[in-house]
C-alpha cells in the first residue's frame, strides 16, 4: 500500500494486480482515522464454514484401495454422511453386531447406492463418536471391531 499526504488529507493506494497490470484506487481518508484504517482489518474475524465430511475423515489408513470399500444397495430409513453406522437394512445403528461405517453422503430413500467400509481399513473413532453420539458411538466402534477386518487408530490426545 502506497500513501501520499495531500493538504490535510492523506491518500491510501491500494494496488492490487489484474492480468499483469496494476490497478491504482484511490481511498481518501483523514489523518485521523489513518490509524483506524490501517488497524481495523486485523480485529476482524472472517466466520468460516463447516465443512463436509469425507472419505478421509472416518479413513485413517486403507491397506488397499480395492478391498476397503464396497457399494451396496439400501433403503436408507435415515439421512447418512461418512462416519454414520447403519444396520445392513438401512436403519440407524443403536446396538448389536449388525453395524455398517457409511463412507459417503446419501439422503434417506428406497434403492440409495451408498458406500461402505469393508475390510482392511484403520478407522478415526473419534469422528464416528461424533457423528453417532456418545451413546452409540463406542457401540458401533466395538461392532465394527469385532471381525478384526477393520481396525481403530488411537485418538487424537488434546
Amino acid at each position: 500500500m502506497d500513501t501520499k499526504q495531500e493538504g490535510h488529507r492523506m491518500m491510501a493506494f491500494f494496488v492490487p494486480k489484474r492480468l499483469g497490470r496494476e490497478i491504482c484506487q484511490p481511498i481518501k481518508t483523514t489523518a485521523a482515522n489513518w490509524q483506524n484504517m490501517t488497524t481495523d482489518w486485523r480485529n476482524k474475524t472472517m466466520k468460516m464454514g463447516t465443512t463436509q465430511r469425507s472419505y478421509n475423515s472416518v479413513i485413517a489408513y486403507a491397506a488397499d484401495p480395492n478391498f476397503d470399500r464396497k457399494s451396496l444397495t439400501v433403503d436408507l430409513a435415515v439421512d447418512v454422511q461418512p462416519g454414520s453406522c447403519i444396520t445392513s437394512a438401512g436403519a440407524a445403528y443403536v446396538s448389536g453386531a449388525d453395524c455398517l461405517l457409511v463412507l459417503s453422503h446419501h439422503n434417506a430413500g428406497a434403492d440409495a447406492h451408498i458406500i461402505v467400509a469393508d475390510r482392511g481399513v484403520y478407522i478415526k473413532q473419534d469422528t464416528i463418536i461424533a457423528v453417532m453420539g456418545a451413546t452409540a458411538g463406542p457401540l458401533a466402534v466395538a461392532a465394527l471391531t469385532a471381525s478384526g477386518d477393520i481396525r481403530t487408530t488411537t485418538p487424537d490426545a488434546e
